[in-house]
């Protein structure tokens, strides 16, 4: 049986450096970002987990999805023992970056994300062990923090860091709903109740 000591999930809301993360960590961890966007169920999500761990069990892997917060239940009943790194980020701020960014997420889409982000939050906070918050204006100063957590306390280069903080990782929303399977999607987010028109 696999073990998911090694798999770390972040937690958060849109706009959070989900993607940055997902980039600055790859020397230490096997990374994924937004795997959600091609999954029909948790399931198919641990499929994909699965068959990257059988290969790179020895290594760490952390997993940056906006919609996980959505679905903790389920992701803390499949994968026992993964760790959650919870960054916080306030809505009105995120609100303001979907709109700079010209971003549309139905109001009611976004206050379900921050429901179910704090109700995950809580959950997590009981294994404190397993779990890392940060604030989003402080990721910079928590970069050495998250490097350990997730890859359990490999040494971080400096030099590395502070390349890093200069590099602006955004995803183009036209690559992001070309990697999107909208049918999967729907099925994923009515698996909870949320209706899609997209």
């Amino acid at each position: 049986m696999l073990r998911y000591d090694n798999v770390t999930f972040m937690m958060c809301l849109p706009r959070s450096r989900s993607a940055w993360l997902a980039q600055f960590l790859k020397p230490v961890a096997w990374t994924m970002h937004d795997p959600l966007k091609q999954c029909e169920s948790i399931d198919e999500l641990g499929t994909r987990i699965d068959t990257v761990l059988a290969v790179h069990h020895d290594q760490a892997m952390f997993i940056a999805d906006t919609g996980a917060a959505l679905f903790n239940a389920a992701i803390s009943a499949r994968f026992l023992n993964a760790k959650y790194l919870f960054v916080r980020r306030p809505t009105s701020e995120v609100r303001r970056s979907l709109a700079d960014a010209g971003l549309a997420v139905p109001p009611e889409l976004l206050e379900r994300y921050e429901t179910d982000f704090e109700r995950a939050l809580i959950v997590c906070r009981a294994r404190r062990d397993l779990m890392l918050e940060v604030d989003y204006a402080e990721i910079n100063q928590r970069l050495l923090n998250i490097w350990r957590f997730v890859g359990n306390a490999n040494l971080l280069s400096m030099d590395y860091a502070e390349r890093m903080k200069g590099h602006n990782v955004q995803i183009p929303f036209a690559e992001q709903r070309a990697k999107t399977d909208i049918r999967k999607t729907r099925r994923l987010l009515s698996s909870i109740g949320i209706r899609i028109n997209t």
